[in-house]
């Protein structure tokens, strides 16, 4: 093998690891889960999330160093969503039925 086919193997080694290692920094962190017979879907994207869907009234909510903040009661089979700008860290979801 000469030089120069090494170094250009070595290259594309280098810009795939570099593009994995970035590809997961910017990853979402979402869950789905089925908690009390809902769909529960949670995370931290662009934004704090939680989104909770329920044959019962229900709500879903979301908190961290901005605050709280409540979808409302939501009517069963409607999917209840509630959202706030993510912060470093102590991102937190739930979800409710009454």
């Amino acid at each position: 093998m000469t030089i120069k086919k090494t170094l250009i193997r070595l290259g594309v080694s280098a810009g795939l690891a570099s593009a994995l290692v970035l590809g997961s920094a910017v990853a979402a962190s979402a869950t789905i889960a089925y908690p009390s017979g809902g769909i529960w879907s949670y995370g931290v994207s662009d934004r704090n999330y939680s989104d909770f869907f329920h044959g019962a009234d229900h709500r879903s909510s979301v908190s961290n160093a901005n605050g709280l903040v409540r979808s409302g009661r939501t009517s069963g089979n409607v999917w209840s969503y509630a959202s706030q700008a993510k912060t470093l860290s102590g991102n937190k979801a739930y979800w409710y039925v009454y």
